[in-house]
C-alpha cells in the first residue's frame, strides 16, 4: 500500500481527509463522491495547513465550501 501512496498523492489526501472526518472507508468515499468534493476538501486542508491551524475535524463538505469561498476574500 505504501507504493500506492507514493505514486497517487490524491489517495494520500483522501486518507487524510477521511481520517479527519472519521470516515472508515476512504476508497469507497472517494469513489462515491464527486471529484469536485474531493478537490474542495484537499484545497481546504491545504489552506488550513498554510494558516498553521488544525485541520478540519468534523467540518461538513458544505461548511468547507463556504470556508473556501471566503478564503482570501477581502
Amino acid at each position: 500500500m505504501k507504493e500506492h501512496f507514493k505514486v497517487n498523492h490524491r489517495l494520500t489526501w483522501v486518507f487524510r481527509v477521511c481520517k479527519a472526518l472519521g470516515i472508515d472507508d476512504p476508497v469507497h468515499w472517494m469513489n462515491t463522491v464527486s471529484p469536485a468534493v474531493v478537490d474542495q476538501w484537499i484545497a481546504f486542508e491545504l489552506s488550513e495547513r498554510d494558516k498553521g491551524e488544525p485541520t478540519s475535524s468534523g467540518m461538513s463538505p458544505e461548511d468547507a465550501l463556504v470556508a473556501l469561498k471566503g478564503f482570501g476574500a477581502a
